[in-house]
């Protein structure tokens, strides 16, 4: 190796970088066995065990010249603890495998590790372990455990007629990020700092331009960057014993007619969506019709809940939940099951337009 280049994972190889990586994690909690062993051991709680995982591969989820390796840690984690937001549980441990190809710099890796690690750490989850192996292209995959401390697990179907129906936060946000991104993201043959060269640090000429075109740039490359779980928003609707719940990965359209597959009729008045000022005015700048953002847009991961009627007048039609905004934004009916939209012009039959992964 060249004097003062940093070492890729393939020169250090695989026992020195798990070496490095379970010191960043930390010992695992009192009565866990965590890394170092061929698997975890961990003690579940007396009622169901949440399980999901979720991968994010390079090409596909991300690109590496848009995304921070602490940032793609962070969004990793950040897409599992949402899947357990979304069944009203408690996340708590996980564990994470990731495919590296060999002359990806051990600094990158650490960083990436350190940003799953903090974010785990606010989530209050443990990474208990994983693996490491080398192959194209890089992905990571996060596998995660946890219980429901209060009641039942609340799923998909369970949504019944007179239910109204919310949507948490900003809605097609994350969407706006992306085409932010797309639009004025680093150009092909120019020169900028790579965020996955360990020795550089300074954030990319391109990156801090997009932030100063106000604030609501700003929140846009952040959702769609480094989203937020709704965990506190879920902790805090458990009172009110939603009946059905999604969180929104693949856009509000998309998981509406998740949560139809049932055969339940769901009525989203367009007039509700929650569409500011400062959101619309940044779509419109990047030629994308406000409401069609919101309503189409994914990665948010945002929580899409129905309401008992009594429920729904104690949330009632704008409302928090902890920090978190809330927005009655329709209701279940009687009639042809589907995903109906009412505008003025009346009600049409809505597309289920969004993210396929097959699509």
């Amino acid at each position: 190796m060249t004097a003062g280049r940093r070492p890729t994972v393939g020169e250090t190889g695989e026992a020195a970088l798990l070496r490095r990586i379970a010191r960043i994690i930390g010992p695992p909690p009192s009565g866990v066995l965590g890394p170092g062993d061929d698997a975890a051991l961990v003690t579940p709680g007396r009622g169901p065990l949440l399980l999901t995982t979720d991968a994010m591969v390079e090409g596909t989820h991300f690109h590496r010249a848009w995304f921070r390796p602490e940032e793609l840690g962070a969004k990793a984690l950040a897409a599992n603890l949402s899947d357990a937001a979304a069944m009203g549980g408690r996340p708590t441990y996980a564990l994470v495998s990731v495919i590296l190809p060999a002359e990806t710099g051990v600094e990158a890796v650490i960083r990436m590790m350190r940003g799953m690690t903090r974010a785990a750490r606010r989530a209050g989850v443990a990474l208990v372990g994983g693996n490491v192996a080398r192959g194209e292209p890089l992905s990571v995959t996060v596998a995660l455990a946890g219980d429901f401390p209060r009641g039942r697990p609340v799923r998909r179907p369970g949504a019944r007629p007179g239910d109204a129906i919310y949507v948490t936060g900003q809605p097609g946000l994350a969407y706006l990020g992306l085409r932010l991104l797309l639009a004025g993201g680093p150009e092909p043959g120019r020169r900028e700092p790579d965020p996955w060269d360990s020795a550089s640090r300074r954030e990319p000429g391109w990156r801090a331009a997009l932030r100063r075109r106000g604030p609501w740039p700003a929140r846009a490359l952040r959702r769609f960057l480094t989203p937020e779980p709704r965990l506190a928003a879920s902790a805090a609707l458990r009172p009110f014993r939603p009946s059905a719940m999604i969180d929104v990965s693949d856009g509000l359209d998309q998981d509406l007619h998740h949560l139809a597959e049932t055969g339940v009729r769901l009525v989203v008045e367009d007039r509700a969506l929650p569409v500011p000022a400062g959101f619309a005015a940044l779509a419109g700048s990047l030629g994308l019709d406000p409401r069609a953002a919101a309503y189409h847009g994914g990665e948010d991961y945002e929580l899409l809940f129905t309401l008992p009627p009594a429920a729904a007048r104690r949330l009632g039609a704008a409302s928090r939940l902890g920090s978190t905004p809330v927005r009655r934004i329709g209701r279940v009916e009687r009639g042809r099951p589907g995903v109906w939209r009412e505008s003025d012009a009346g009600l049409t039959r809505a597309t289920g337009n969004g993210f396929r992964h097959f699509g």
